[in-house]
């Protein structure tokens, strides 16, 4: 134990030895570097600042430390909201029920049209019987010049007899209205195949040449053929005004005609 101490020892003394010898060295060094390299007086003399002080505060505060005040909650940052993994469906506005037009509304729709479709009717009907009653006149016009003609050329014919003149004109006034009714006479084929058929009807005319009425003096015997001959007598009315010398005969006598014609 003994010989290790003195090792330690001398150890020590050695490491002593050693340091004193640097330190040595160095203070050397930095003595023979100024003698050699003095610094420049310019260098050393450095620049004085004045400081004038009026006060010491009561009490120093330390700098780095903000005031804070701990009376007041100190609020935390919410953390950010985590994302849902299913995004939330929109909810879309509900659609308004449709309002049902009101049976009122509806009725009173259906009626304005019912009563157009009735107008449209009603004019086309007056449109056709106008122009029914036009071809009627224009026909009757065309019998009338038929009719006058014939009484002139009699006249002229006759002389002066005042018989044959009145012959004539009868003639005449019934060749004008068997005309106009056979304008208006239209008999199907298969009844114009019975060739047997026929029929007689006295028609009687007022003096401004309206229909007063007929009669059959003789049926045909076919109820549908009688039928045409109404139609024909019916459809033909109204006449041209027979002359005044015959208008008496005609509403009391009449004129017949015979079918077919």
């Amino acid at each position: 134990m003994s010989s290790l101490a003195g090792e330690q020892k001398k150890r020590v003394k050695r490491y002593m030895v050693l340091s004193l010898t640097f330190h040595l060295v160095g203070m050397g060094l930095v003595m023979l570097s100024q003698a050699f390299f003095p610094p420049d007086p310019a260098e050393l003399q450095l620049p004085t600042v004045q400081i004038d002080m009026l006060a010491l505060p009561d009490q120093v505060k330390d700098m780095n430390k903000a005031d804070v005040d701990v009376t007041l909650p100190v609020k935390e940052n919410a953390p950010p909201p985590v994302a849902k993994e299913k995004a939330e469906e929109v909810a879309l506005p509900a659609e308004k029920p449709r309002k049902e037009p009101k049976e009122s509304s509806v009725k009173a729709k259906e009626t304005a049209k019912d009563a157009l479709a009735k107008l449209k009717e009603e004019v086309e009907r007056q449109r056709r019987e106008k122009d029914a009653i036009a071809k009627k006149n224009e026909r009757l016009k065309e019998l009338e010049q038929k009719f006058r003609n014939p009484i002139r050329g009699n006249q002229l014919n006759q002389g002066t007899s005042a018989d044959g003149v009145l012959e004539a004109t009868k003639n005449a006034y019934a060749g004008h209205v068997a005309s106009k009714i056979r304008g208006w006479w239209a008999l199907p084929t298969y009844l114009q195949s019975q060739g047997q058929l026929r029929a007689a009807v006295v028609v009687y005319i007022a003096p401004d040449g309206k229909l007063i009425r007929y009669e059959f003096r003789q049926n045909s015997g076919n109820d549908t053929f009688d039928d045409y001959v109404k139609r024909a007598v019916l459809q033909a009315a109204p006449f041209a005004p027979p002359p005044a010398d015959m208008a008496r005969d005609l509403r009391s006598g009449g004129i017949m005609v015979r079918f077919p014609l």
